[in-house]
């Protein structure tokens, strides 16, 4: 009877590599594999490592010395080799095998590995730990479409245990499919192709407006309004030609502020009143764009782009209500620059996942709100943006 242990997965992760470099191979072999018991399901790690004999002999000195969380038995001994005729190299690894998880004791076992010149590896497992490989022990290949095999060894009792190909790629799901898409869109870029799009953006930023009164003796207002968070969703149309879009958009954006103040600057000082200010909180865009994309994988695209939107908020809400103002005053100059990178995953055959980054600055003129302005009337709207969107192509 198997002693009932959850069978452990050793993971060696070697590529094929030509005679004579052994130090290749040591450097691409992992140092934990995993177990737990059934009562338990708990997970651990079981040391590993890469040696070489010295004089003949092996030495678990070094191997102790890199696992001091583990009682490694410090020996030095000398194995009985297995038939190795036609191997170009060879490879040893220590692994320190336990019957139990987290324990501390165990036993030091030496799998070795022969490298033929077409790069196949032959495992030699000395099953019975009494260093000599017999020809009645595990000696195997493992085929390429082999994930892994199950072999016996002896330490307290009977132990099963699940040894890992190292050169197993498991086969790709859909590889049909995805050639599919990649095809697919191969064809689009080369000629031009209509898409629709939709899309989400989160934001933050800050707003400003100041100017100098002409009817109050001091140096100059400046109302203020951090952007605490902001929510747009925009729907586009837009035509691709070899890796230029080209998009026509319109959006709608709602914000909130988290700090709206009133600064007033007087022979250089400057005092703040608080809470004043009204900014506008819902506010409508039309917009252009262009963006230029970098094949980055066959399913994967990367670029800059450029955006310019005019934009209009319902009713023209004054800044500081409690000014003086035409009835018919309204916002001049609503408009907003952006620059962005953005990320196309394909998805399918006709549609992609985008992903995108993007500062905003915009204008406003709200000067027929403050009619006692005599100069210097400046404003700033900046914004930062992240968003991703659905593109349909037709």
């Amino acid at each position: 009877m198997f002693k009932q242990i959850t069978p452990i997965l050793l993971l060696i992760f070697i590529v094929p590599v030509a005679s004579g470099q052994i130090g290749s191979l040591r450097g691409l072999v992992t140092n934990y594999i995993e177990t737990g018991s059934y009562e338990e399901q708990i997970e651990t790690s079981i040391p590993m490592s890469v040696t070489e004999p010295e004089n003949g002999l092996f030495s678990t000195k070094e191997f102790a010395a890199q696992f001091p969380y583990v009682r490694i038995l410090e020996e030095r001994f000398q194995i009985d080799y297995p038939v190795m005729e036609g191997y170009s190299d060879t490879l040893y690894i220590f692994w320190f095998l336990r019957d139990v998880a987290y324990s501390e004791r165990g036993v030091t076992n030496l799998i070795v590995v022969g490298l033929t010149d077409n790069g196949d590896l032959q495992y030699f497992i000395d099953n019975n730990n009494n260093y000599i490989y017999s020809g009645d022990e595990t000696s195997f290949s493992f085929a390429p479409e082999e994930s892994s095999r199950k072999i016996v060894m002896t330490y307290n009792g009977l132990n099963e245990y699940l040894l890992g190909n190292p050169l197993y790629s498991p086969p790709e799901k859909n590889i049909a499919e995805r050639e599919e898409i990649r095809e697919s869109w191969d064809i689009k870029r080369t000629r031009l192709n209509p898409y629709v799009t939709g899309a989400f953006s989160f934001g933050n930023g800050e707003a400003a407006i100041s100017y100098v009164p002409s009817n109050l003796a001091v140096d100059k207002w400046e109302y203020y309004a951090g952007i605490f968070a902001s929510l747009r969703l925009t729907a586009g149309v837009g035509v691709e030609y070899r890796g230029l879009d080209l998009r026509g958009w319109v959006a709608a954006e709602i914000l909130d502020y988290d700090e709206v103040h009133r600064y007033e600057y007087i022979d250089g000082q400057r005092s703040v009143v608080y809470n004043k200010g009204v900014w506008m909180k819902n506010k409508l865009y039309a917009g252009i764009e262009a963006a230029y994309k970098f094949k980055i994988t066959e399913m994967l695209f990367f670029g800059p782009g450029l955006s310019w939107s005019w934009w209009h908020t319902a009713g023209n809400r004054p800044i500081d209500p409690e000014l003086s103002y035409d009835p018919s005053a309204r916002y001049h100059n609503t408009s907003t620059l952006e620059y962005f990178v953005k990320m196309e995953i394909l998805a399918s055959r006709s549609s992609k996942l985008e992903l995108r980054l993007f500062s905003s600055d915009t204008s406003l003129d709200a000067r027929e709100y403050f009619p006692d302005y005599s100069s210097e009337y400046k404003s700033r709207y900046r914004q930062i943006y992240f968003g991703a969107g659905f593109i349909n192509s037709f």
